[in-house]
């Protein structure tokens, strides 16, 4: 008699397991050519986790996480050598925090976003050094220095850290 009841509660504990268990499939699509386009996790037909995009030469485009089909966490691009142009962070699929932009692997600009707008600073890099810095609230511009002596006489450096 025990031992059925056990047998019961087991089966009564996996049931609730196998309805809410839900698949992850790899999914791969390709290009005419038959290069790979894009390849990464889905479930229930929504993207999830972690992806990465071709372009049809073969290389690395983008790569970067989803979440409930939506962007998330760091994103990298590249151009079709392969360096890295681009990268920043999501938040249920827009642009927030610090996204840094590269030319030439080297860093040209870093800026704020909040909600998928510019908000906070942009700064301009030549030769790894400010050249110019501007801060923008909502996508407008708001505010603009020329040398970061300037920035520092209206703006204190922990800003640029947030």
């Amino acid at each position: 008699m025990i031992y059925a009841k056990k047998i019961i509660a087991l089966l009564f504990l996996s049931i609730p397991i196998g309805i809410f268990a839900q698949e992850y499939s790899y999914q791969k699509s390709y290009h005419q050519e038959g290069v790979l386009a894009s390849e990464g996790w889905v479930q229930n037909s929504v993207k999830e986790k972690y992806w990465k995009y071709y372009y049809p030469s073969g290389v690395l485009k983008q790569e970067g996480h989803y979440k409930s089909g939506k962007k998330e966490d760091f994103w990298y691009y590249y151009n079709e050598n392969g360096d890295k142009i681009r990268q920043g962070h999501y938040n249920a699929g827009k642009k927030t925090g610090w996204w840094i932009v590269y030319k030439n692997n080297l860093m040209v600009k870093k800026c704020q976003y909040q909600d998928d707008m510019l908000n906070g600073y942009s700064i301009q890099y030549r030769n790894k050094k400010p050249v110019l810095c501007r801060k923008f609230k909502n996508d407008s511009l708001v505010g603009e220095w020329d040398s970061m002596e300037s920035f520092k006489k209206e703006n204190s450096l922990k800003d640029l850290r947030e």
